[in-house]
């Protein structure tokens, strides 16, 4: 089947049985509304490029409008994607094209390289090194797989800087993972501060900068967190607040969901004000 195409006369075949074999993402449209012939072209664009992904099935709502009043919609355009033979995901209005791009990445499921779930496993398991020796065959042969660029990034961070933050740049600005390489970019100054500075003496805002850059670049993250929101108590201002940038960076790089980010968030708030 073509990448993208009108709705020819079954519904159920062209989109529902179809989104079984692989995932359908519908445009319904109609040929008065300017927005629809905005996006048009923008969807058919993405449908070719990622044909291996998705196929598109363009709906016009005055011709089908038993369908449009089926999946109630009430304004034009109107985009769906059907997965297994359900709608799994929607948005109205001609977005931009890196809005889309990114709408996608999130909602089409991935088949992800062996590689990758391996690494995530070892990841789960604490084994960093398993970890970077699975992801580096895999970024060989798939160089392009985003979510394995970004965690070797992270992975290789503290003994690699340079090379970590030369991988992560490679990551599409459109891309969720491309706040990986915003985060390296801004804890390069405390690896570099970690090699420049030796054993820190005394308690204060400078000493525990120092030992959290320390802790940061020996993988123990909750230890760095501690000591720069220790030093961000003492003196914020401290080399143009790197205690609190450096705490938002890893927090980033770490992620929301992450045990040591909400251990740590509240403290962080807290020396703050």
């Amino acid at each position: 089947m073509a990448s993208n195409h009108e709705l020819q006369h079954d519904f159920q075949a062209e989109v529902i049985q179809a989104s079984h074999e692989q995932p359908v993402l519908v445009d319904f449209w109609a040929e008065w509304c300017g927005p629809c012939r905005v996006l048009g072209p923008v969807l058919e664009k993405l449908a070719q490029e990622q044909a291996e992904r998705f196929t598109l099935v363009k709906i016009d709502t005055e011709k089908h409008q038993d369908v449009a009043a089926a999946y109630r919609i009430q304004g034009i355009p109107a985009v769906k994607l059907f997965v297994d033979g359900e709608p799994v995901a929607e948005f109205t209005g001609a977005l931009p094209e890196p809005m889309i791009t990114r709408w996608l990445d999130e909602h089409l499921p991935t088949a992800q390289p062996d590689g990758y779930e391996q690494a995530l496993a070892h990841v789960a398991d604490g084994k960093s090194s398993e970890a970077i020796a699975s992801l580096e065959p895999v970024l060989a042969d798939h160089p392009d797989h985003i979510p394995s660029r970004a965690l070797l990034s992270r992975l290789l961070f503290a003994e690699q800087p340079e090379r970590a933050v030369e991988l992560a740049r490679a990551i599409p600005m459109e891309r969720p993972e491309r706040d990986v390489t915003n985060a390296l970019e801004s804890l390069l100054p405390m690896v570099e501060l970690a090699r420049s500075s030796g054993e820190a003496a005394g308690k204060g805002a400078e000493a525990n900068l120092v030992r959290g850059a320390h802790a940061f670049v020996e993988g123990d993250s909750a230890k760095a967190l501690e000591r720069w929101i220790d030093s961000l108590k003492a003196d914020r201002s401290l080399q143009g607040e790197a205690a609190r940038r450096a705490c938002v960076a890893l927090f980033q790089l770490l992620g929301p969901n992450d045990p040591i980010t909400q251990k740590y968030r509240r403290p962080f708030s807290s020396a703050l004000f």
